[in-house]
């Protein structure tokens, strides 16, 4: 077929599409894969990146369903805790319902993280589509927080890791709020109210699920009707893939965490715990590199509706004076940027107004009008028609057939580009040609668009736009279908609706085969020969994804012990002396270890107080062996000027971490 000269931007098409290079790219990748999965299944309608947004939703809400029932069997305190979730780890439908928490959850990342990528490409975060991105973005950080407190909770190993990374990170950089941490939970520990802990660890993973909630509330708040869950078919698929390999693969459990020993090899989640190398090099260096590059990439990320330009959406007008009332615009509008209202004065009971800040210019609203009552910038039905119907007579000077193809920007940008460039060459001179008239969305075209285009010496009329449930715009390619078809107003002329019009939703790269009709055709029922390639492949990276979520990890070296000095109540374990002590009289405090100084921390004499308990927190690392433990307090003004808090010998094995608890003059344990 011979392909008309028709460029992108001709001057007799005063509307034009957008098109960002950037995001053009990261389509056409997006595009390659998702082919694979159209292939697999021979349908468009079990492809699953055309579902991410309601898929996301749809295991968040299990991770919440099955969060709540694992909350019914959970206990407080360090060992309750823990011996709460091995016992559910010892029922086969408990161990079941804890492993589709733990991989639903991992694959909602996946899924969400896809679903920002393809609300990237598609440009739906710019504009009036900001808050959608932020409270997106937003979400993100409170998901993973929420990953994070739900690892914690279980009090193994991998909650002592949690524990440890958060001491350094609250030391690094909030001062010595790290130690107190630390403190607090070694004195739970000691007083048996480690349950008051684990309480406020649960309380906080669920008021960081409500947090996710309201931001959520906000992610929908500008959509006309929002779908929340994908159709019925995925909801089962879906659910049936986890509940399958949740059933042969639980989540299991590490050993319990103990607040005597460092931890050894254990499992690392790279989606919620990636931060552990990186936070545990003890130079800090990699810890501030790793945060200050997730702080750059979300103030960019945060930043990008307004940092990356392309062309101004012209903002919907109204025109009051041919508005008849008739609802269809507020109805059809995918983002409540129109509303019905009274009219003052004479005319229609309703009138349309606008909402400027909610518009996206996708002209949806133009093609629901009948009575050219609503423009888009330059895009409305008047001229529409004009520059259809004189790019039509202009190519049919040329050829006696004319098929003239309406395409939404997706696919101009895509498959449909080498149809709008004026170098496009003629392969065959008998051939029909095929005239593309480009429009922002195929919603846009008003069924009298459709209509008069034929009238006025199309051989053929063709809508071409993106696949079902993959609409940038939501429902345009729906809204068109359906006026054609004449099932939904404002509808296609009686008199046309056997004519040669048709339409065709396919991914933007096949725009060629979508013209010449040789693409997927979703018609009649799907059979297991479909379901089936696609079921499989949703089970293989379901396992690929349990593999990649357990990668086994030594956090810390294979040979390591630790000595932790402590005191909950620093002034009352140095004892009396002080009170001997000028108020600005220095006051050392020294670890020697094998008689080298390892700790060193001064104070003056004034900063203690019998009303402020000063607390102290210092943990050395050592290589398994024999040592001299020595504790001294040195100040001038006291007599003695030098004395021993505690002095022992001492034998680190492998793993081992001794505490030395400075209580009273004299008392250690």
């Amino acid at each position: 077929m011979s392909k008309s000269t028709i460029p992108e931007k001709n001057s007799k098409i005063p509307w034009t599409t957008n098109n960002i290079k950037l995001l053009r790219w990261l389509e056409k990748l997006a595009l390659f894969v998702e082919g694979i999965f159209t292939r697999l299944g021979n349908t468009l309608k079990l492809n699953i990146f055309y579902h991410t947004d309601t898929i996301s939703v749809f295991l968040w809400f299990i991770v919440a369903i099955t969060g709540l029932y694992i909350t019914l069997f959970y206990q407080f305190g360090f060992e309750a805790s823990y011996l709460a979730v091995e016992k559910i780890e010892s029922q086969f439908i408990a161990h079941t319902v804890r492993a589709i928490h733990r991989y639903a959850s991992g694959s909602a990342v996946i899924i969400t993280l896809l679903h920002a990528y393809r609300t990237f490409f598609m440009d739906r975060f710019r504009g009036p589509r900001w808050l959608a991105w932020i409270s997106g973005i937003v979400m993100g950080i409170f998901l993973w927080l929420d990953g994070v407190t739900g690892y914690w909770m279980i009090w193994d190993q991998r909650a002592q890791v949690i524990n440890d990374t958060f001491i350094t990170f609250l030391n690094r950089y909030f001062g010595s709020s790290g130690d107190s941490f630390a403190l607090s939970l070694i004195r739970a520990a000691e007083n048996d109210t480690s349950w008051q802990v684990m309480f406020w660890l649960l309380a906080a993973h669920i008021l960081i699920s409500g947090v996710i909630g309201l931001f959520f509330w906000w992610h929908i708040i500008r959509l006309n009707k929002p779908k929340l869950f994908p159709s019925r078919m995925w909801m089962i698929s879906t659910a049936a893939v986890i509940i399958f390999v949740s059933a042969f693969f639980p989540a299991g459990m590490l050993p319990r965490a103990s607040l005597n020993l460092i931890p050894g090899k254990i499992e690392l989640d790279p989606f919620f715990l990636f931060y552990f190398p990186m936070e545990l090099d003890l130079t800090g260096n990699s810890a501030n590199l790793l945060w200050g590059g997730i702080l750059g990439l979300v103030a960019l990320t945060t930043a990008f509706p307004w940092i990356i330009r392309g062309r101004k959406p012209a903002p919907v007008k109204v025109i009051v004076d041919a508005c008849i009332g008739c609802t269809l615009c507020a109805v059809d509008c995918p983002y409540n940027a129109l509303e019905m209202v009274e009219r003052e004065g004479k005319g229609s009971k309703l009138v349309a107004i606008e909402h400027l800040e909610l518009c996206v210019s996708c002209g949806i609203c133009v093609g629901s009008c009948e009575y050219d009552a609503i423009e888009v910038g330059e895009l409305n039905a008047k001229a529409m028609k004009e520059a259809t119907n004189l790019l039509l007579a202009q190519a049919k000077e040329k050829a006696e057939d004319v098929k003239v193809v309406f395409a939404c920007e997706r696919h101009v940008a895509h498959g449909a580009k080498p149809y709008l460039e004026a170098s496009a060459s003629q392969n065959q001179e008998n051939d029909p040609r095929i005239l593309t008239i480009p429009l922002p969305c195929v919603g846009a075209a008003p069924p009298s668009l459709v209509s008069e285009t034929y009238a006025a010496g199309a051989s053929e009329v063709q809508m071409i736009g993106c696949p079902p449930e993959d609409c940038a715009q939501r429902r345009g390619n729906t809204w068109t279908e359906g006026r054609l078809t004449r099932e939904r107003k404002p509808l296609l002329k009686a008199a046309f609706k056997n004519a040669p019009i048709s339409f065709d939703w396919q991914p933007p790269n096949l725009f060629k085969k979508a013209v010449e009709k040789m693409t997927i055709k979703d018609e009649g029922e799907l059979t297991w020969r479909n379901y089936l390639p696609v079921f499989a492949l949703l089970v293989v990276l379901l396992a690929i994804q349990i593999l990649f979520t357990n990668q086994p990890y030594t956090p810390y070296p294979e040979t390591q012990s630790k000595v932790q000095l402590i005191a909950q109540d620093l002034p009352r374990a140095l004892g009396t002396q002080l009170n001997f002590l000028h108020a600005d009289s220095p006051v050392e405090i020294n670890l020697l270890i094998n008689g080298k100084i390892f700790v060193e921390k001064s104070y003056i004499a004034g900063s203690f107080s019998s009303e402020k308990a000063m607390r102290l927190f210092e943990e050395i690392s050592l290589p398994p062996g024999e040592y001299e433990i020595v504790v001294k307090v040195l100040a001038t003004d006291a007599i003695p000027s030098t004395w021993t808090l505690t002095k022992r010998e001492i034998q680190l094995a492998d793993k081992d971490i001794y505490s030395i608890t400075l209580v009273a003059p004299g008392l250690t344990y």
